[in-house]
């Protein structure tokens, strides 16, 4: 079941006498528009477009189909890349919906344009990177060498179908986001306008979760430790979240309006703003931390130092006064 990006629509996936149909529903009047059978083989998911103009259908792993069809259920277009293989493990589409991104299982990213409904690019993720025309970003305190840089590969242990193989469109669908489930450590991020790989981001352990700010395109990450890492078209840093005793994130969620995140960790969660510090004093419950910055223009200049004042409030899950912390918080906010 998916809802059009505004509401108007919704579309279910029904299984009717060993077939598989798709039944579009008005929210509105909760009547239904369209029914019609699919050219699937076993359907596995669905998706709508954002401007909800076209409704993208695709099959199981065994098979790699996709199917593209219209409000009135005519099938505008059918896309297979390859035969006799593990296909399809993640869909998504852009915010502005001309380009479809499709992952599968031969470690590769294929976008397709809304116009043909054909592959603009491939992108994939190569064991060695030539940092000489890629930033490359590494959790060290200095900056990676100019030689080619290695990513580390792991071969997945647990199952094929995990939640770390995704991509991410940002807001202004100017960058894209892939992460490999080969290499758990690291964050491809593309430049969509020119369709290349503009920064590597290497970390010392997996990303559990990463994220686009949903107002500017900046991106957060989480790596089960004490640290917040941002990463931006200006640079890198890490950030160590200011709180008492040993807080882990797993889990982070931005405010719709990009001004705070909220990091969540096994039994706590902390609601983080970040501002520019200024000359006057920080409040009580804000710390200073210098963060590195690496320099994305230029790899011959030294790593920059900047200041980022940390704003955070703690909510301990098993605490009963969780409505006065999250009133503490609101206040801070103000």
């Amino acid at each position: 079941m998916a809802f059009s990006s505004g509401g108007k629509y919704m579309a279910l996936a029904e299984r009717r006498d060993c077939k598989d149909h798709v039944s579009i529903f008005s929210c509105q009047a909760w009547a239904l528009v369209r029914h019609f059978e699919t050219e699937t083989d076993d359907l596995a998911g669905l998706e709508w477009s954002p401007d909800a103009r076209v409704l993208c259908v695709w099959d199981s792993c065994l098979s790699y189909k996709v199917l593209l069809y219209s409000l009135d259920g005519r099938c505008v277009a059918r896309y297979s890349a390859y035969e006799l293989a593990l296909g399809i493990k993640s869909l998504t589409w852009s915010p502005s919906s001309q380009f479809l991104a499709i992952g599968s299982f031969d470690k590769k990213v294929r976008l397709l344009n809304h116009i043909t409904w054909k592959t603009v690019a491939t992108l994939s993720h190569p064991e060695v990177v030539d940092s000489s025309t890629v930033v490359v970003y590494k959790e060290v305190e200095t900056r990676m060498p100019a030689a080619p840089s290695n990513v580390v590969s792991v071969a997945p242990t647990a199952s094929l179908f995990t939640s770390q193989s995704k991509f991410l469109f940002s807001h202004d669908n100017k960058y894209m986001i892939t992460c490999n489930d080969n290499m758990p450590c690291a964050v491809w991020i593309w430049d969509v306008r020119k369709i290349s790989l503009c920064a590597l981001l290497i970390q010392a352990n997996p990303v559990k979760c990463v994220c686009w700010d949903p107002s500017r395109p900046r991106l957060a990450l989480c790596t089960s430790n004490n640290k917040l890492y941002m990463w931006s078209p200006d640079g890198s840093l890490a950030v160590e979240v200011p709180v008492e005793g040993n807080f882990l994130i797993h889990n982070l969620a931005w405010h719709p309006e990009g001004d705070a995140i909220l990091l969540i960790g096994k039994e706590q969660m902390c609601v983080c703003f970040l501002s520019p510090t200024s000359n006057t004093a920080v409040a009580n419950n804000t710390s200073t931390i210098n963060s590195t910055v690496a320099n994305a223009t230029d790899n011959s200049e030294e790593i920059s130092k900047r200041k980022t004042a940390f704003e955070a409030e703690v909510i301990d899950g098993r605490d009963e006064e969780f409505k006065s912390k999250s009133d503490s918080a609101s206040n801070c906010e103000d």
